[in-house]
């Protein structure tokens, strides 16, 4: 009887010592435990302007909570000096800039014998499109809205928007040509609508729109010309727009100038610029003869007046033949790779602002 009397003691005992059903997990500092502190979740996206709610819950084990105070870490001024409550309300900046704004706040609970908790929160502000700023963005940034995509643009940030856009895949112009009326090539009204189809059904309209602008820089035009024959080539080349709309200029310029549509546009201009140069003050004052003829005068003093017609080539047309290829290797003895694509870059350049070349077919 003795012994079970003990035995039973001996459970409370270590049942006791190990805090019985349950445990204290509470820190505690020089014996006293610190306060207990929640704040309420807030989402991580917020829009500009928008009044949000701060709030904290704290208590304390074993004493009493004395203060909790609030204080802004980052962001455009909300709490300009420490607030000494469990719950305030803080209104967001209107929008100033299309640009997101992060804020973060902190919260510091102190109990009576002067230990604290703190906790953290953190949240970006961005813009929030009403129907008249979706409306502004998408007629500039698109080839024409339809009243869904505005409505769908709506709380949107215009970040936001474009992000969306810059994620949709490529809708070529390449998978709207079709032979009409039963021809047995394409025509040039073939691509002509094809691209009304695809500027017009497509998801991708800022890329469109984009294509569309490099479309007016970067000019090859059928338009009474030697291309009015070649709607697919035409295609291809306004696909490598597409292509090229989000990426980087350089990569744009080089694949450009090594289109056979833009050497045969190039070329049509080639004996113009070697006949008209020296006659014409505006092209002189552009620098394109000029900055030509030094090159030319580079290469003859260097020997190499057999590669004249293929440096030609590689200004004018671009087109890859075999010479072509040939004629660049061979003149990266005298000029690296990275002049080369500044020059064509230059002259391209050149050429689409200068008025000379502002012709209609």
């Amino acid at each position: 009887m003795h012994y079970k009397f003990a035995l039973i003691a001996s459970s409370v005992f270590i049942l006791s010592a190990c805090g019985g059903s349950g445990s204290d997990d509470t820190p505690t500092v020089n014996g006293n435990k610190i306060p207990i502190l929640s704040v309420a979740d807030i989402p991580s996206e917020l829009s500009k302007g928008q009044t949000i709610e701060l709030t904290a819950t704290a208590s304390d084990k074993d004493g009493t909570i004395t203060s909790v105070v609030w204080q802004q870490t980052q962001g455009p001024e909300l709490i300009s000096a420490p607030l000494e409550a469990t719950t305030t309300s803080v209104t967001l900046l209107n929008a100033q800039s299309y640009k997101p704004v992060d804020y973060a706040f902190s919260v510091t609970a102190t109990d009576n014998e002067g230990a604290s908790s703190v906790k953290t929160l953190s949240f970006t502000a961005r813009n929030s499109m009403d129907d008249i700023s979706a409306a502004r963005l998408l007629h500039q940034a698109t080839m024409g809205p339809k009243l869904s995509e505005i409505q769908n643009a709506q709380g949107l940030s215009e970040q936001q928007w474009l992000d969306k856009q810059i994620a949709l895949p490529i809708n070529y112009h390449r998978d709207y040509l079709v032979k009409l009326n039963d021809d047995d090539d394409f025509k040039y009204i073939s691509r002509i609508d094809a691209w009304w189809k695809a500027v017009m059904q497509s998801d991708d309209q800022l890329r469109q729109r984009v294509a569309f602008a490099l479309s007016e820089i970067l000019v090859v035009s059928d338009e009474n010309s030697a291309l009015r024959g070649q709607p697919e080539g035409m295609i291809t080349y306004y696909d490598l727009l597409l292509k090229h709309a989000f990426g980087n200029y350089r990569d744009l310029l080089e694949d450009v100038t090594l289109s056979p549509l833009i050497g045969t546009m190039n070329a049509l201009y080639a004996s113009l610029v070697w006949s008209t140069a020296e006659a014409h003050s505006d092209l002189n004052s552009n620098g394109i003869y000029v900055y030509i003829q030094d090159d030319m005068n580079v290469l003859e003093k260097n020997g190499v007046s057999a590669l004249l017609t293929q440096y030609n080539t590689l200004y004018f047309a671009g087109a890859m033949s075999s010479d072509t290829r040939q004629a660049l290797l061979d003149l990266d003895a005298y000029f690296n790779e990275e002049q080369y694509r500044e020059r064509v870059s230059y002259l391209l350049y050149m050429i689409a602002i200068s008025p000379e070349f502002n012709v209609q077919y």
